[in-house]
């Protein structure tokens, strides 16, 4: 029995509920009354369109103030169960078309396949998407790597995506909904582009093949990221329980020379982060060095995103207490009168920041943190190609140095030194790009990142998932 993968659809939860009130009532008239055989015409919400064939007839819901439903005969594809809630299944004929305006930064219009489900919440509709797993890669693969990438890099990222999804069939992210992802980078980006030739052709090559554990029992855990600073991190980078599950994701140089060494000193780290290795497959690229500058701190400013990180996990942001650290709520501070990197993990990424202020001292565990309190949201990030870039929420990575300017002992200012794009664990996509280029096969790469890790094709492999 196919299988199918669910994506909860979080970039368009804006659907207007006056849309399905109206649609149900006009359900109901047409259980009432003979349909008319000319045009019904309704009112439509903003910001959506649907446009889908059933039966040889058309359905549009579209983004003008008014739409136009031709039923004749009336079509019944708007299905509805229960009374406390609405349920509407959109299904995708092979010529029809599902596709939405409620992201108004797209450029371009792109159809997606397979069903949509809306299930009304307190808080608006969620919007499922039902499809082909092998479907679903179309539109992931174009919007995790340029399809302008050479095609043993597409293919690696297919299989990772791939991999990546049947991971999440086996555990679902969204078990309320029946849905195993969303189409955002907390799982893997979905349809952000139209589908492209390269990465369709890189799906289909690969079709069906997933990355196995060194054990051969299980998939593996194929994290990625968009750039490397010349050394890869591990699965320690998150600090989970799950961390020691892992270990074919190894620190290690992401360089053509294999007689780097594995580890450096903080002070060779200080060294490499300020020079360009030659050797590394992404020295070229445009994130490998970076520079962020915050001229005017803003203690209010890290004391509330202090605040929101320790909400989000209280774990890893950490009060000093005598001789301790402890988990409580953060006190209000006016100044910052130190920060120190206090720990790094493997290849170098900063693990554990310390923060001095007038009031408490606090530990910051985790890279992806330390990436959030160091952004002051305003300074942009200085790309060593020169090219600005705002970043109003995440430093580019933890890959960093901090050097502090002072005013009456308190801290005014810093300038950070950086490198890479991304938590650093698993396979670098800009590198992956530079093995191609140098002929190595998608498994080779696979294998450079995943160590004795190998792919292997999924019986059944035109499995279907749910997003």
């Amino acid at each position: 029995m196919d299988k199918k993968i669910k994506v909860i659809q979080l970039k368009i939860l804006l659907v207007i509920l006056e849309i399905f009130l109206i649609l149900l009532i006009w359900t109901l008239l047409q259980l009432l009354f003979k349909p008319k055989q000319e045009a019904e015409h309704f009112k439509a919400g903003p910001k959506m369109k649907v446009q889908e064939t059933f039966k040889e007839q058309q359905v549009e819901i579209q983004k003008e103030p008014e739409a136009t439903v031709i039923p004749t005969p009336a079509p019944t594809p708007f299905v509805l169960t229960n009374f406390d809630k609405i349920r509407v299944i959109i299904t995708n004929k092979e010529k029809g078309g599902i596709y939405h305006e409620s992201i108004e930064n797209w450029k371009e219009r792109t159809d997606y396949r397979g069903t949509f489900e809306f299930v009304e919440e307190k808080e608006g509709f969620v919007i499922i998407n039902e499809l082909p797993i092998e479907e679903y890669l179309y539109s992931v693969v174009p919007s995790e790597m340029p399809a302008s990438y050479p095609l043993e890099a597409l293919k690696a990222q297919a299989i990772c995506a791939r991999t990546y999804a049947y991971l999440h069939i086996l555990s679902p992210g969204y078990p309320k909904y029946s849905a195993h992802v969303d189409d955002t980078t907390a799982y893997q980006v979905y349809h952000s582009v139209a589908e492209q030739v390269a990465t369709n052709q890189a799906v289909n090559e690969t079709s069906g093949k997933i990355l196995m554990e060194p054990s051969g029992l299980a998939p593996a855990q194929t994290y990625y990221y968009s750039t490397s600073c010349g050394y890869g991190s591990d699965a320690h980078v998150w600090r989970t329980k799950y961390s020691d599950n892992y270990p074919y994701i190894k620190s290690q140089p992401i360089s053509s020379d294999s007689t780097l060494p594995q580890v450096l000193t903080e002070e060779e780290f200080e060294i490499f982060i300020q020079d360009v290795r030659a050797v590394d497959y992404e020295a070229e690229e445009c994130w490998y060095r970076w520079s962020y500058e915050v001229k005017k701190l803003n203690a209010e400013h890290i004391y509330q995103v202090l605040k929101k990180r320790y909400e989000a996990n209280p774990e890893l942001i950490l009060t000093e207490n005598e001789d301790d650290y402890v988990s409580q709520p953060i006190n209000e501070f006016k100044k910052v009168l130190d920060i120190q990197v206090l720990k790094r993990g493997p290849g170098g990424v900063a693990d554990e920041l310390l923060i001095i202020t007038d009031k408490k001292t606090y530990k910051v565990i985790t890279e992806l943190n330390i990436r959030y309190i160091l952004n002051d949201g305003c300074s942009k990030v200085k790309r060593q190609d020169g090219k600005v870039a705002e970043m109003n929420q995440l430093l580019p990575s933890a890959f960093i140095t901090l050097e502090l300017t002072k005013k009456k002992d308190v801290v005014s200012g810093y300038i950070i030194l950086g490198g890479g794009y991304g938590h650093g664990a698993g396979m670098s996509q800009n590198a992956a790009k530079a093995m191609a280029k140098e002929g190595m096969t998608a498994e080779e790469i696979l294998t450079f990142f995943y160590r004795d890790c190998f792919v292997k094709e999924k019986e059944g492999s035109q499995e279907n998932m749910d997003e």
